[in-house]
């Protein structure tokens, strides 16, 4: 009951979470049960030159260019606005949709151009979007648009494959940026690392 009373409000208040570390693993076990499934039945292209690259790192260099790195930075550009009023508006339009849409087209001109864009607009309008965006009412279209965000980053890594694969990919990365906005509001920022 309580997950559906989450999905309706992601940033509901409660007490419900006092027990962080049960917390933690339920969502992070129920994010490995959706996932798990598809990830044995989808069929994955090969991106030799990525990991001619992996190969050549320690495995220190490996854990912290693919494992820390990535999630400390997903965290600060995903998740922390979810946490923020004000600020958090902000880190969503000055980096976050910026970075997302350079990622969404593949680094390519069109994709920095539409981010600098999305910077400028909110330049020029930043008093009255910080204003609208910081109240409570629109915490969940946030979070979801966050998602949203995190899941279409990621579309890029499987250009290559069949589409039906690549939205699926997709969804599930949605799927589980919701489970991780969970973790990062209700449990803390360094479960939500950790996940």
């Amino acid at each position: 009951m309580i997950f559906i009373s989450l999905i309706k409000d992601p940033c509901l208040s409660t007490n419900y979470f006092n027990n962080k570390l049960k917390w933690f693993i339920i969502f992070t076990i129920g994010n490995l049960i959706v996932n798990i499934p598809f990830v044995h039945v989808l069929e994955f292209g090969e991106a030799e030159e990525l990991e001619d690259f992996i190969n050549n790192l320690n495995i220190l260099e490996q854990f912290g260019l693919l494992a820390i790195l990535p999630a400390i930075f997903e965290e600060f550009v995903f998740r922390y606005p979810l946490c923020q009023r004000r600020i958090g508006v902000d880190i969503i339009f000055l980096c976050a949709i910026p970075f997302s849409l350079f990622l969404i087209f593949n680094f390519s001109n069109m994709g920095f151009y539409l981010g600098v864009f999305a910077w400028i607009l909110y330049v020029f309008f930043r008093k009255s979007i910080r204003l609208k965006l910081s109240k409570r009412k629109y915490s969940t279209p946030i979070f979801y648009m966050m998602s949203l965000l995190f899941a279409l980053i990621h579309l890029g890594n499987y250009s290559g494959d069949p589409l039906i694969t690549s939205v699926t990919l997709v969804f599930l990365a949605f799927v589980s940026a919701i489970f991780f906005g969970l973790i990062r509001i209700h449990i803390g920022f360094r479960y939500a690392v950790m996940s």
